[in-house]
């Protein structure tokens, strides 16, 4: 079956390919063959299918044939899936505005795949039924977010609202992945389910979330994902599979920091240090390797931001933060940034949004456990002292977070952070206002100001998230609960 000609996307797909080949991480031979060549070309059909697995099975178990009940769960499921172009056009827009942030499902491969499934019409076998499962979890993905303008920019039409057909897209696969044999370990059902983490996320939906995790985990760990290997020796499989690991690593630590569960990853053994980042140019998977040697050095000594229990291991724990965010490149820099190259890289501003978002928002998390708890006496000078401090990066969080959701578009996947920041800071920011007996918050009117313009944003998100619709819903009821608008008039 050759494919039909994809609505040519005008978003980031050639300057993520350029990018992405200054990345030593990819090799740079196999960005030779663009996404739309393979798309378009019929000789990737091979009956042997393409093999994308990190234990190279002899016995071919990725293209042993489906028993009569898998088969049949597999027909039914692939009447779920849009015709050919609509699904081109929603896998071309997954790597032009998803994948380029976390860079843990490599192009060319999957294309190959993808090509090879889409000519098969009969003996499906396993890695038919991994590979739909992936499959439906990129069109979630890639519809969670999508307003009017951007579907028309991407070609994409949809008979029902965005948000509605990314979740039947997300509970088709999760039905389908219930066929899958027990056992049956790979890296394509290691990339659905941090794709489904992200999706959950982007819902709002953090516990389901931080289950979903601790399956991808046990995948991982059944790959070796945990084993230290010489760099020279690594595969781009390898490669792509660490990289899934530094972004669940990242993960696993923001939401046991969020919902106050242990940290349940351990760090990849011998990571090499990272040269100086200061002269050097930015790749796409750079920031997630920054938030992970962050976030490793700082597990390493706290686990999570809740076991920090004093003032002055709350400062420790700024001062760290803030000395790796100073050794990040310009471009990420959270004073005066370097922005000469947005035009040239514009993932690079998306990407900036992120870095500077998270270092704030992480700053944050041992201020948050620590004045909210109820032990904690606010009328102590260096309490008050904290809280003022918390209450200047709480205004900073929220300041960029609105800026990034002002630029938010075409399933941005990372929009889940923009959401999360709004909501988290501004209900910690009214929680504390409200705790102030003696009436000498630090910054009040701001602070008011600044909730109020959170909500607001979230307000106008969640036209298009189904996660902003449910954060605003849960804010408006605590500011509700605490009559916000007699409070601080």
């Amino acid at each position: 079956m050759s494919t039909k000609p994809l609505t040519k996307t005008p978003t980031l797909k050639r300057s993520r390919v350029q990018a992405e080949d200054q990345d030593s991480n990819y090799d740079p031979s196999s960005e030779n063959t663009g996404l739309s060549h393979l798309l378009h070309t019929d000789e990737g059909c091979l009956d042997d299918g393409f093999s994308y697995s990190l234990h190279n099975n002899k016995d071919h178990h990725d293209l042993a044939i489906l028993d009569a009940s898998a088969d049949s769960q597999l027909r039914n499921a692939l009447r779920l899936l849009p015709a050919k172009p609509q699904l081109d056009a929603l896998i071309e827009a997954f790597f032009s505005n998803v994948n380029h942030h976390y860079n843990f499902i490599h192009p060319p491969a999957f294309i190959r795949q993808y090509v090879n499934w889409s000519c098969r019409t009969q003996q499906r076998c396993l890695q038919d039924l991994q590979l739909t499962t992936l499959i439906f979890m990129m069109c979630a993905c890639v519809t969670q977010h999508l307003d009017l303008d951007s579907q028309t920019t991407l070609g994409i039409h949809l008979a029902q609202p965005p948000k509605d057909v990314s979740k039947a897209y997300h509970d088709a696969g999760t039905r389908l992945a219930e066929a899958i044999p027990a056992g049956s370990y790979h890296l394509i059902n290691l990339q659905w389910k941090v794709l489904s983490i992200c999706w959950f996320k982007g819902e709002a939906k953090f516990t389901e979330a931080w289950h979903t995790i601790g399956l991808a985990v046990q995948e991982a760990y059944e790959l070796g994902l945990h084993k230290s290997r010489h760099k020279a020796t690594q595969d781009i499989e390898v490669q792509i599979g660490r990289r899934a690991w530094r972004v669940l690593y990242c993960w696993n630590w923001q939401l046991s920091s969020i919902l106050g569960r242990p940290f349940i990853m351990n760090d990849i053994d011998s990571e090499p240090e990272l040269p100086d980042l200061k002269g050097s140019a930015p790749t796409p998977t750079l920031h997630t390797k920054l938030q992970y040697q962050l976030i490793s050095s700082l597990a390493k000594r706290w686990q999570t931001p809740q076991n920090i229990n004093s003032p002055s291991k709350v400062r420790d724990y700024k001062k760290m933060v803030e000395h790796h965010v100073s050794s990040f490149p310009a471009v990420f820099a959270l004073s005066d940034p370097d922005t000469s190259k947005d035009i040239e890289w514009p993932w690079v501003v998306t990407h900036r949004y992120y870095v500077q978002t998270m270092a704030y928002f992480m700053i944050l998390q041992p201020y948050k456990s620590y004045l909210l708890h109820p032990s904690t006496d606010l009328s102590v000078p260096e309490i008050q002292q904290l809280r003022a401090e918390a209450v200047e990066c709480s205004l900073k969080t929220l300041q960029i977070a609105t800026q990034w959701a002002s630029r938010v578009s075409q399933g941005d996947g990372q929009f889940h952070l923009v959401v999360l920041c709004l909501f988290d800071t501004a209900a910690f920011l009214s929680m504390s206002l409200q705790r102030d007996q003696v009436k000498n918050f630090p910054q009040r009117i701001k602070v008011v100001v600044a909730v109020n313009e959170a909500v607001a944003t979230l307000k106008e998100l969640q036209a298009i998230s189904r996660g902003a619709q449910s954060s605003y819903g849960l804010l408006c009821k605590i500011l509700r609960k605490m009559d916000w608008n007699a409070t601080n008039r």
